[in-house]
């Protein structure tokens, strides 16, 4: 059965061209029973790895607009602080 949800979870994002982290955490609860927020957790560090993997990937080989990233991280950084400060809905 894992098999087949493995399968599933490589196949249908790279088919339709889509990301695949949500299809990942599925696949841990449906597969491995695994409750949602260890999969969730598990779903985040696959995507980190592939991820960074590619983003060393383009910055070696010199395909990086870094004027243009360094505003989107820096985004990111203010956006994480601010956040969690602000009041729920």
């Amino acid at each position: 059965m894992g098999f087949g949800y493995g399968l599933g979870t490589g196949h249908f994002p790279g088919f339709f061209e889509i990301g695949g982290g949500f299809l990942i955490v599925l696949g841990l609860v449906g597969s491995a029973g695994m409750p949602i927020l260890n999969a969730v957790g598990t779903s985040l560090i696959a995507v980190t790895a592939f991820g960074l993997t590619t983003a060393m990937n383009h910055a070696y080989s010199d395909l990086v607009n870094w004027p243009l990233a360094l505003v989107f991280i820096a985004g990111g950084l203010v956006g994480g602080w601010v956040a969690p400060t602000l009041p729920a809905t």
